[in-house]
Order: C-alpha cells, then structure tokens, then sequence
C-alpha cells in the first residue's frame, strides 16, 4: 500500500476500515526512500496510529539485493529505517539466514545493530514449492552449513545475551 501514489491519502480510509490492521505495517522501506512526499507518507502512518514498521533483510548489500531482485535494495530498506526511527516509530524486521549471508554474518549482524532496530526475528529461510520460489530453494542453509558456522552461534548469543544455548 505504501507505494501507492496517494498512500497517504488513502491509508486513513483504509484504517477507518480495519483499525487493527496497521500495527505493524510491514514494508521494503522502498516508498520510505524513493517518494518525494516520504516525509507526509510517515506523518500518515502516525496518524493511523501505527507504532511500528517491519522490515526484512536477507544480508548485506548484493546478497539482500539479489534476493529481492532490486539493485540497491539493501541501502535503500537501511535508510528507511534510520528514516522511520528518526520520525519516532519503532522498528523491526525478519532476518532469513541463507548459505549466502553465513559468510557475512557477524558484519550482518554488527551492521543490523547499528539501526538500532527494538526487535528482530531470525529465521532460516524457506521456500514454498512454487516454480518461482524453488529458484530460492539453494539459499536455504543445511543443517551443517549451520553447525560448522560458530560464526553464527557466537553471533547470536551476543546479539542475544538473554538466550543461552540449550
């Protein structure tokens, strides 16, 4: 809905609607960076009482940006969160861990803590068995591509004290 051209025009019509259904709004942050009236569109969001924008990142830049298809995707969806924070939302996001971004992880995840975002939620990507998404099916880590990386349990148990391993 975001990337309407008078989404934030027509997001109050929606909201009068469906009050509940605005918390959180889950976007690309794309519209946040490419619109000229970002600024209102947020102001808009407010407005219907949304506290939150939910974010997703797949790694960092070519690796985030290939498994969206969009060029410069990860730059954009990282600035709109500084953007969201600065105009006072909270922000969170879905972080799918790939064969790919295991070899980036612990500069994934210092580059994720320098936004700052209130909640994260970690996840090994999966795929539903459609002719488009098994294209996306060799991403999705094995189970020994995750054991051999400590990279990754020593990540998560400093981005996550609270969680200790079982």
């Amino acid at each position: 809905m975001l990337a309407h051209p008078n989404a934030a025009q027509i997001l109050p019509m929606f909201a009068a609607m469906h009050p509940d259904a605005f918390e959180p709004i889950a976007t690309t942050g794309v519209p946040l960076v490419v619109r000229e009236d970002w600024q209102d569109l947020l102001k808009a969001i407010m407005a219907v009482g949304t506290k939150t924008l939910w974010f997703t990142f797949h790694g960092i830049k070519s690796v985030h940006d290939r498994a969206v298809n969009r060029p410069g995707a990860y730059d954009e969806t990282c600035l709109a969160v500084k953007r969201a924070k600065k105009a006072g939302f909270r922000c969170g996001c879905n972080v799918f861990v790939t064969k790919e971004n295991l070899a980036q992880f612990e500069t994934f995840v210092q580059n994720l803590q320098s936004l700052e975002l209130d909640e994260m939620f970690w996840e090994v990507a999966r795929y539903h068995a459609t002719p488009r998404r098994r294209q996306g099916e060799a991403s999705r880590p094995e189970l020994t591509d995750l054991e051999v990386s400590k990279a990754v349990e020593h990540m998560m148990l400093r981005t996550f004290p609270e969680k200790t391993p079982d």
